[in-house]
Formats: structure tokens, sequence, C-alpha cells
């Protein structure tokens, strides 16, 4: 078939065109608990209270302890086990002991 536009034949092997479609979803990067380590370095521990009414820690740096515990489970906890309640008590004083080295946690 002529093409009296000129245009080239979309049917040729010239024209194939690779398109990359990518499945993975936006996200944001790992967090690496760097404003905790700047207050520690510069201010010492940070205090968490929880009040004994709440069971939910409360104050200035509250959400610090929930990021520098899944930091520390991510890292450290064993990967094999898949639910909180397999892990065992050996195991769960080892994370405290790390998250308690950045934080003091206050029960009021």
């Amino acid at each position: 078939m002529d093409d009296s536009l000129g245009l080239p034949n979309p049917s040729g092997p010239e024209n194939e065109t690779t398109i990359i479609v990518s499945n993975s979803k936006k996200q944001r990067g790992p967090n690496r608990g760097v404003a905790l380590e700047e207050h520690y370095r510069t201010k010492g521990k940070v205090s968490i209270f929880i009040l004994e009414g709440l069971n939910r820690p409360v104050g200035e740096h509250h959400s610090k302890l929930s990021r520098e515990a899944g930091i520390i489970i991510r890292n450290f906890a064993p990967m094999q086990i898949k639910r909180w309640d397999q892990v065992s008590d050996t195991d769960k004083d080892i994370l405290l002991k790390k998250l308690m080295v950045m934080i003091n946690i206050s029960i009021e």
C-alpha cells in the first residue's frame, strides 16, 4: 500500500517501540532514625512518658519511640518468625535493651 503522505509504515520493524511498565509503587526511603541520633548526640537520651491510664507514649518525643522500635525490630528481630507472640522472651529483652540505649521510658 502506497502512503501518499510520506509517513512511515507502522507495521515495519524499524518502528517497533519497547514500552517498559513499572509495577513498583513509589515508596519513601527507610527510616534511619537520624533525628533521634542527632538528639542523642547533642542532648543525651530522649525522655518518653507513658501515662498509666492512657497506655501510650505522650510528650514532645513520643513518635521517636515507635520509629526507633520499628528500626530495631526490622534490623535485629529474627526474620524467620512471622508474629510478635512467637518471638522468645530472650529476643524481646535484647531488642528492648537496644531501644533503651537512646530512650528513657517512664510510666507515670
